[in-house]
């Protein structure tokens, strides 16, 4: 099946635990509850669906303005910093989780 909204397949065509040939990490693709509550809070949303394959421009708010203030906000939250290269390989929001969880180990 192919979500219209965003043009990408969804996980029940193809492979199990994939989205278009990306394996989905994580409890059913879900970012852990911290790093949402930070990003939520810097976009002044009350809640939205984020999983690890949800790309920044598919969150209301999360545009190239707003992109440094949500990564310096999560650099403070968890005690962190990132390099710009890091920063410029995010691809997803999975990405953004599997490279936070890689600093606080």
């Amino acid at each position: 099946m192919v979500d219209k909204k965003f043009g990408r397949k969804t996980e029940q065509e193809g492979e199990p635990g994939k989205i278009d040939g990306r394996k989905i990490r994580g409890v059913a693709g879900m970012i852990k509850p911290d790093l949402k509550r930070v990003i939520l809070q810097e976009l002044k949303l009350d809640d939205w669906q984020m999983e690890a394959e949800t790309l920044a421009a598919e969150i209301p708010g999360w545009d190239s303005l707003s992109h440094a203030s949500i990564i310096l906000a999560v650099e403070k939250a968890f005690g962190v910093r990132f390099s710009n290269v890091e920063v410029l390989k995010l691809n997803n929001l999975g990405d953004l989780q599997r490279l936070l969880d890689s600093k606080l180990q």
